[in-house]
């Protein structure tokens, strides 16, 4: 009786230090969606992280009567004050710094979405 009693005890101690030692979860702040997954929208353009249908690009938009200058800053997990990705231009692969953006133009077609054109970074398309 006394060495079952010690076996149990010794596989519960045993369950216990491996629970605590790889049943630990990860903390991570970004949430990366799967590929797969149907509460994708679509990809940065910076960091490539997949957004939800709540989340947005920062950009600027300067309107003209056929087209628009945009300037895209980045989404909430490559550029504000929680960002954890580094942005990256598309056309040089360069990363980009604080306060940078990728330049584009945005065509307003009859009946269908807006296509975003990226032409660059300032450190490809000059300043």
């Amino acid at each position: 009786m006394t060495y079952l009693l010690i076996l149990i005890f010794v596989t519960i101690l045993a369950a216990m230090i491996y629970l605590i030692r790889y049943g630990e979860k990860n903390t991570e702040s970004v949430i990366e969606i799967p590929i797969d997954s149907p509460r994708k929208k679509l990809p940065c353009i910076l960091c490539g992280s997949y957004l939800l249908k709540t989340e947005k690009l920062k950009s600027e938009e300067y309107k003209s009567e056929t087209d628009s200058l945009v300037k895209v800053f980045g989404c909430p997990y490559c550029y504000g004050p929680l960002a954890v990705k580094p942005r990256r231009c598309p056309v040089c692969k360069k990363v980009l710094k604080d306060g940078q953006y990728l330049s584009g133009r945005m065509f307003y077609r009859n009946d269908k979405k807006p296509h975003l054109h990226i032409n660059g970074c300032q450190n490809c398309r000059g300043k």
